[in-house]
């Protein structure tokens, strides 16, 4: 018997390998990011609070490998499907992107909504596990009026599923 290599290639970009023995040991693993030097610092928070890393770098058997690299695999799927409805969403709504202090990943996004005459900011936290799990959130309204009803109904209405921020910014704007 030899050793054997794998080699796998992640959402994000990312790519995973490692060195099983002849006995199924994983004897190295490597994770690497080949955009890590030019990855913006939100992209990198929401990866970091995802953990993928500390799931792959912990399997130490081959028969561990299948069930670590689909956890990661989703845990990085997760991530990349923020990312893509944020850059989707900047195109509709003025769309900030940031890191707090404690390296959580925020997202502000300007909403106006021309029937109402009123223009918003929404301020959030957002997990790596997005869509999924409570959407921390708060707004200031920019001019008019909005009822502080009307922002918690939205997020209440958008509570689950895909695309759950651009379902709200829709229903905030009068789009929905």
């Amino acid at each position: 018997l030899t050793a054997s290599a794998v080699s796998v290639t992640m959402p994000c970009g990312i790519y995973f390998d490692a060195s099983v023995s002849p006995g199924g040991a994983v004897t190295s693993a490597r994770v690497t990011d080949p955009s890590e030097a030019t990855r913006a610092r939100f992209d990198q928070a929401l990866m970091a609070q995802s953990g993928f890393q500390a799931v792959l770098k912990g399997v130490k058997s081959a028969k561990d490998l299948p069930a670590a690299l689909e956890e990661a695999s989703l845990r990085l799927g997760r991530v990349e499907g923020l990312l893509s409805e944020l850059d989707a969403l900047s195109l509709k709504h003025l769309t900030r992107r940031g890191v707090s202090d404690t390296g959580d990943a925020e997202v502000t996004v300007s909403i106006m909504n021309i029937k109402s005459n009123y223009k918003v900011n929404v301020s959030l936290a957002v997990p790596w596990h997005y869509p999924s799990g409570r959407l921390t959130h708060s707004h200031e309204v920019l001019f008019g009026t909005v009822e502080e009803d009307a922002v918690e109904d939205a997020f209440v209405r958008g509570s689950a599923g895909r695309k759950r921020l651009t379902r709200i910014a829709a229903e905030l704007a009068g789009e929905a």
